[in-house]
């Protein structure tokens, strides 16, 4: 697939919105591939994996199914996970559903879902591994290997999911000077609901450029940028970390927390929640501030 740098969206202020989810506006259709990947997935983790992915069987989804559903999945899965699940129908809905059909907008609905996520405590909700943190997270990473100190700290500089750090190619990364750019593909389209191209994202990396190009010499551009990479490995290392820096026991600690981290570093200094949404790749606000910690690290 080729390529091609991506406009800059239109900055969409999210802090004030919340009858209707805000998600990307200007962007809604290359971004639809994230709620139908996220339905699919919902579809699959509550059994229903044979299910043909179409919008009339998506529309055929209840309320009260999809409130079952969530019960269920609450006993073992985070708030964040069962959160992104309501943004997917919530978006599939504004997309395809007139107004009197959207019962994903719907107050009482809003009111159940809540106490939903309040019973999440099977699946703690993730730390945050905000920059103060990050010394910490870094110099136990150094023990394990440059590899995985590289590795860390330019997941938390581009907001980096675990896929996404494992499947980066060498023809993915450029370095400019101390930065970095890397070119990121979305998920693969859903041919079930038309086809959806994937959507191709430029990310930028502060202070890790001069790194990585040493590290990437005598690669070739089909090589991944770091092969072998252990991801039990670098969750067990940030846990322990927590654990040794006397880090909250109310959440979670793991690689993902690095996301967290930059997340709630960007709100802090003042950026905006449509900023961060950019930032994460999110196409949902409530998702975006659910990562977000605004004047907090736990």
């Amino acid at each position: 697939m080729k390529r091609v740098r991506i406009e800059d969206m239109k900055a969409v202020e999210a802090d004030s919105a919340v009858p209707e989810e805000v998600a990307l506006l200007a962007f809604r259709k290359a971004t639809s591939h994230d709620y139908v990947r996220d339905i699919h997935l919902m579809l699959s983790w509550t059994g229903m994996e044979g299910a043909v992915l179409s919008a009339e069987n998506i529309e055929k989804i209840t309320e009260r199914l999809f409130l079952g559903w969530m019960w269920r999945l609450a006993l073992e899965y985070s708030g964040s996970r069962l959160e992104k699940f309501r943004a997917a129908i919530a978006h599939f809905q504004k997309d395809r559903l007139g107004k009197d059909l959207r019962w994903s907008q719907d107050e009482r609905f809003r009111r159940k879902f809540a106490g939903i996520l309040a019973q999440c405590e099977a699946g703690l909700s993730r730390g945050a591994a905000t920059y103060n943190k990050m010394t910490a997270v870094m110099r136990q990473a150094m023990s394990m290997g440059r590899m995985y100190a590289l590795g860390v700290w330019l997941a938390y500089e581009c907001l980096l999911r675990h896929t996404e750090l494992c499947a980066l190619q060498v023809e993915d990364v450029k370095v400019q000077g101390r930065d970095v750019e890397i070119c990121i593909v979305g998920g693969k389209s859903h041919e079930g609901i038309g086809h959806i191209r994937p959507e191709v994202f430029y990310l930028k990396g502060e202070k890790v450029g001069r790194m990585l190009q040493v590290w990437l010499v005598g690669k070739g551009p089909k090589d991944l940028v770091f092969p072998g990479w252990d991801k039990e490995a670098i969750n067990a290392v940030i846990k322990q970390v927590a654990t040794v820096e006397a880090w909250s026991t109310k959440v979670s600690w793991s690689f993902h927390s690095l996301r967290h981290g930059k997340a709630t570093d960007l709100r802090n200094m003042g950026r905006s929640v449509a900023e961060v949404m950019r930032a994460g790749r999110w196409a949902s606000a409530s998702v975006a501030k659910h990562y977000s910690k605004k004047n907090g690290g736990d």
